[in-house]
């Protein structure tokens, strides 16, 4: 098969570049296409197996306390989709930490770096409002201090942000994922 009169090339039907035809196994699309593929699969599969351990292992701790009767509860009665959370775990993955807004670099140090967090442990876990994936240092942080101190903790953030910005020091160069207009003079929403 030729592409564009060019012998022993093939034209990929995914990303629509020619190639030899070696560069291409069984598939209509090269090789490169198709290692993109896999991975998004690999990465996909990742974390939808993340989701539906933690809604298992919620599961089991919530039905221990009686708020659910089994671990499908946790979708019919407050929304904990497992398609939603593996969204919502990739969200993380790619704009940081809901908490701190620092990037967390699931790549190198694995999905267990975030994790879940149910926000108000006295309240329903309706996934909507009362649950929220963040990195796992701020997950440790929360459970260490008191609530009113966390709070204190979160309300400063912004401040400092909008104080190194002043003085002219970049946060990002600190690791610090982007500051934008959504997040200058309003409290810091998860999206």
């Amino acid at each position: 098969m030729t592409d564009g009169g060019v012998p022993g090339t093939k034209r990929c039907t995914s990303c629509g570049a020619s190639y030899l035809s070696t560069f291409f196994r069984l598939e209509a699309c090269c090789i490169g296409c198709e290692a993109i593929r896999k991975r998004s699969e690999l990465i996909d599969d990742r974390l939808r197996r993340k989701a539906l351990e933690t809604r298992r292992r919620y599961g089991a701790k919530l039905k221990g306390l009686g708020l659910v009767g089994d671990e499908g509860d946790l979708e019919q009665l407050y929304g904990w989709s497992t398609d939603r959370m593996a969204q919502d775990i990739q969200r993380v993955r790619e704009t940081g930490c809901p908490y701190c807004l620092q990037p967390v670099n699931a790549a190198e140090q694995g999905l267990g770096m975030i994790t879940l967090d149910i926000i108000n442990a006295d309240k329903p876990p309706h996934y909507s409002t009362n649950v929220l994936w963040c990195c796992a240092r701020c997950n440790a942080e929360k459970q260490r201090v008191s609530i009113e101190t966390w709070e204190a903790r979160q309300s400063m953030w912004n401040l400092w942000r909008l104080n190194q910005i002043q003085l002219g020091i970049d946060p990002e160069s600190f690791g610090i994922v982007q500051l934008n207009e959504r997040h200058v003079g309003s409290q810091l929403t998860l999206w």
